[in-house]
């Protein structure tokens, strides 16, 4: 079960933004120089400097850059739901693409919708009867499995860790991601494993039971 977030921002954009802050504010467009002539024939380092454009401080007074473009993609930007970090680079973008159209064509969604559910069910039943409220949440490709009365991920903790001893890697408190190459038999072998860990942690919750009874 893979999870994670991506940084798509090269280290000319964040080398900008840095200049920004650095610079008052001041958006400086950058220019590859290898050196500067002065106005008497002797040439130095690089150490031109430019009035830059000034990015609307709208922070606290803080420099902060603001997403600006024509209002005729608002209403097309309000019908997209996107979740990430720094989509700054048109190469990414265009792998993105490629990819939404690759998993159209193979019908890989369809896939992983199946096997989620397939997931979700299982561990729907296997909670039940072990006795434990599990709370699942999220699209079922993109599973976020764990318990109630558990500030403290005790329990959250306690069930990933069986279920690594048995050879399922899974997240205690952050979603998870299904992809297409997952098929009924691997779902089905994490759910035996996930039957096994449930098992544990329905030993730990019995425990925990006097004590709150107690308060």
């Amino acid at each position: 079960m893979p999870f994670g977030q991506e940084i798509s921002c090269n280290l000319l954009h964040i080398a900008r933004v840095y200049a920004a802050v650095a610079n008052g504010g001041r958006l400086v467009t950058p220019h590859v120089v290898r050196e500067s002539e002065g106005m008497q024939g002797g040439r130095n380092g690089v150490d031109q400097k430019s009035d830059g454009e000034q990015v609307i401080r709208i922070a606290n007074g803080h420099p902060l850059a603001a997403v600006t473009g024509n209002d005729r993609f608002r209403d097309a930007a309000q019908q997209v739901y996107v979740t990430g970090s720094f989509w700054c680079s048109a190469v990414p973008m265009s792998a993105a693409v490629a990819t939404i159209n690759k998993l159209r064509a193979t019908g890989a969604i369809a896939t992983m919708e199946a096997m989620g559910q397939r997931l979700r069910e299982g561990l729907e039943l296997q909670a039940r009867a072990h006795d434990l409220p599990l709370r699942q949440t999220g699209p079922v490709q993109m599973p976020m499995i764990m318990f109630d009365d558990d500030p403290d991920f005790l329990l959250g903790n306690r069930f990933v860790q069986e279920a690594l001893r048995r050879g399922v890697y899974m997240h205690p408190w952050h979603n998870m991601f299904l992809s297409a190459a997952h098929q009924p038999a691997d779902i089905d072998r994490v759910l035996e494993v996930t039957d096994a860990a449930l098992k544990q942690v329905a030993g730990i919750s019995e425990r925990r039971q006097p004590a709150k009874a107690a308060q």
